[in-house]
């Protein structure tokens, strides 16, 4: 115990004084300080909303040439488009296209028949809004029209042209749009901290191990101290820096908050900060019981890299069992979170830390779900340790080309 805890000690304290962990720390808090105060700083050097009505002479002149013979179609349409200026003038195909290259009008309209017109316009391009806008116009004019002609009066038949059936969403589970984007943000959390702090443990192995200062080490200290000292350490540095970040997070909001303006957005990032207590506790558990399951992982795969650069090849198999758990978890939070994929992969240990955890913020799920779930992850971080401390103790010392899987398999059979 005495030489787990002077690694754990020696790890943790290393991380503390560490430049790029500390910088790390320190950007974060700036990033989330930056974003969090944006809209407030936005607003000191804004100049106000402009209310003023536009420029007749700044909007896009189009020319409008009715051969139906009524009346009011231009006066019409720039009620129903006022971003364009529409003027009544005769001409055809041949006598628009000088006007339109020399931009004195931006389009051209025939009507032939009240739902026929050609349209006009230099080149047409992706950008359609312009067409698609006159003939919604004149095709709402139409119907105004013919229903004034049986009886109703324009503001009747508006009223019936633009009735809408309007209902209240009731959800009775949890609220979609309410827990969406903090589960979101908490699982890509998840998701990057595991990753980082996991592949830092196999990083540390495989660094001691390229400088040869693993020789020297694996004399005084045994092994397995050594493996879960490095978890250990690395884990509660993760979680404090995962903190520091996260409090200071939530105290630029609760500081800028104070001076928002209501708007969409802000509902997004106060629904972020709403979260429920439980949920941020959900977030602890899943985090440790995650980062120990992938970490030993990572350890015991880091022992077998002879120097850092092989560390991609060798952890690669993790990186892709835990890309796999974030992927799924996205597909349970896309609506699917109480499907039979979703259930039964919220069960297995590799998959567990991540889609669980969604389950739990997007649903109502079971608490003997939970506690199997929690049961099965922490009996696997166990299993998984074991073999992990078998692995590091078989290739701390092993050097030259990684050995294959059937190698590792024959050499933890003979260790038993």
């Amino acid at each position: 115990m005495k030489q787990f805890l002077a690694v754990l000690r020696f790890e943790f304290l290393g991380y503390l004084k560490n430049k790029v962990y500390v910088g790390i720390t320190i950007a974060f808090v700036l990033i989330f300080g930056i974003l969090l105060s944006l809209p407030n700083l936005l607003g000191l050097f804004g100049s106000g909303d402009d209310t003023s009505a536009p420029d007749e002479g700044t909007k896009a002149l189009v020319l409008v040439a009715d051969e139906t013979g009524g009346a009011g179609l231009t006066e019409y349409l720039n009620a129903a488009l006022p971003s364009y200026r529409f003027e009544a003038a005769q001409f055809d195909a041949d006598s628009i296209a000088p006007r339109l290259e020399s931009g004195e009008a931006a389009a051209g309209i025939i009507l032939h028949t009240p739902l026929q017109f050609d349209f006009y316009l230099e080149q047409a391009g992706m950008d359609m809004t312009l067409y698609s806008a006159v003939s919604d116009a004149l095709g709402e004019k139409y119907r105004v029209e013919t229903l004034e002609s049986m009886g109703l009066t324009a503001e009747e038949a508006a009223g019936v042209l633009t009735a809408q059936a309007a209902g209240t969403v009731n959800e009775t589970g949890k609220s979609f749009t309410q827990t969406y984007f903090y589960t979101y943000v908490l699982l890509f959390l998840l998701y990057m901290a595991v990753m980082m702090y996991g592949q830092l443990v196999a990083t540390s192995v495989a660094s001691e191990k390229s400088s040869r200062a693993m020789e020297v080490l694996v004399t005084t200290v045994r092994p397995t101290n050594l493996l879960f000292g490095k978890i250990l350490g690395s884990g509660l540095a993760g979680l404090m820096q995962l903190g520091v970040i996260l409090l200071s997070a939530f105290g630029f909001y609760k500081v800028n908050s104070l001076f928002w303006e209501d708007s969409a957005a802000m509902d997004i990032v106060s629904s972020i900060f709403s979260m429920p207590l439980d949920i941020l506790l959900y977030t602890i558990l899943f985090f440790l019981l995650g980062y120990f399951f992938y970490a030993s992982l990572f350890g015991a795969l880091g022992s077998l890299a002879s120097k850092v650069e092989d560390i991609n090849t060798s952890s690669f198999p993790v990186i892709m069992l835990l890309l796999a758990a974030f992927l799924l978890s996205f597909y349970a939070m896309m609506g699917s979170a109480d499907s039979t994929l979703t259930v039964v992969c919220s069960f297995l240990p590799p998959f567990a830390p991540m889609v669980m955890f969604v389950r739990i913020c997007m649903s109502s799920v079971p608490a003997w779900q939970i506690l199997v779930s929690v049961g099965l992850l922490i009996a696997s971080i166990v299993l998984v340790a074991v073999l992990a401390a078998r692995i590091y103790r078989m290739g701390v010392l092993m050097y030259g080309k990684p050995p294959k899987l059937r190698d590792v398999l024959r050499a933890l059979k003979d260790a038993k």
